[in-house]
């Protein structure tokens, strides 16, 4: 069981999306490359937002009406507010959560990451 919930997890997190506007994908390549590496340092933000659990700062880099398209069944918030809820779920039921990123690549408002994440269960997870 342990297993599949940290596979489903692990699915939910690996998922990033955007809003962007599909119209702007022809920008020239220096500024897809500028943008790519902020997306990707905001990922990384995200994710380390999953490991400590420190929600403070999340509205400065997702929008009040981002949405899950992978979301928790449990979370039934909408928007910013149900990353907050999912962060503090996994934060609870994983306390000391590592993520290792083990590659990530990006292209215009896409990231994708690979990366491992290792904790220990002790704490309820979606109740």
């Amino acid at each position: 069981m342990k297993k599949l919930i940290n596979l489903v997890l692990a699915a939910s997190l690996c998922i990033m999306y955007s809003c962007g506007n599909k119209e702007n994908k022809s920008m020239e390549a220096d500024k897809s490359s500028s943008s790519t590496e902020t997306n990707k340092a905001i990922y990384m933000k995200v994710m380390d937002a999953f490991q400590t659990g420190n929600i403070d700062s999340l509205a400065n880099y997702v929008t009040e009406n981002t949405v899950d398209h992978n979301q928790d069944p449990m979370i039934k918030s909408t928007g910013l507010q149900a990353l907050k809820d999912a962060i503090a779920m996994v934060h609870t039921a994983y306390p000391d959560l590592k993520i290792t990123m083990i590659s990530m690549i990006g292209e215009w408002d896409m990231v994708v990451a690979h990366f491992n994440m290792k904790g220990t269960n002790t704490g309820a997870y979606g109740t």
